[in-house]
This record gives structure tokens, sequence and C-alpha cells, in this order.
């Protein structure tokens, strides 16, 4: 099957889980593990686990969750809006 092919059935069903009203995180799972298993068969299934836990494994995404952090102390002391 060409790449093109893929690419459409791809798109196909990442708006078919959308539209039935699956949240995106969902549904872009969803649809990497029905390719995966159609594609690669169900030996393939530790490639989505090998490739979340080496991603979670980075410290450079450790500063966003502080940021909303510092963000809602702020908001929440009242110091941003005095700022703003």
């Amino acid at each position: 099957m060409s790449i093109e092919a893929l690419t459409v059935i791809l798109f196909g069903l990442l708006v078919l889980l959308l539209i039935s009203g699956l949240p995106i995180a969902f549904g872009m799972g969803a649809t990497a593990v029905i390719l995966i298993l159609w594609r690669l068969g169900p030996q393939a299934l530790h490639l989505i686990t090998a490739t979340a836990f080496s991603s979670w494994g980075t410290y450079t995404l450790v500063a966003l969750p502080l940021y909303v952090l510092m963000a809602n102390f702020l908001a929440g002391s009242g110091i941003a809006d005095d700022l703003y």
C-alpha cells in the first residue's frame, strides 16, 4: 500500500473518531494503535510503550508545568492583576 493511501486512511480514521465525540488525545492514540496493529501486527505493540517511555525521560518539558503553577500562584495572589 502506498504512503498516500495510508495517509488518507489515517486522517479518515482520525476524523471519524473525532466526529464520534472521542477526545483528541484518545482519538489520536486509538488511531495509532489501530494502524500499528493493522500494518505491523500485534508483536509491534511494544513500540508504543517504548516510544512513550523514551519521551517521558526527557527533561525538556519540565518547565511547562512549573510555568503554569507559577501563573496560578500569581493569578491567585492578585499580583498578576497588578502587573497587568
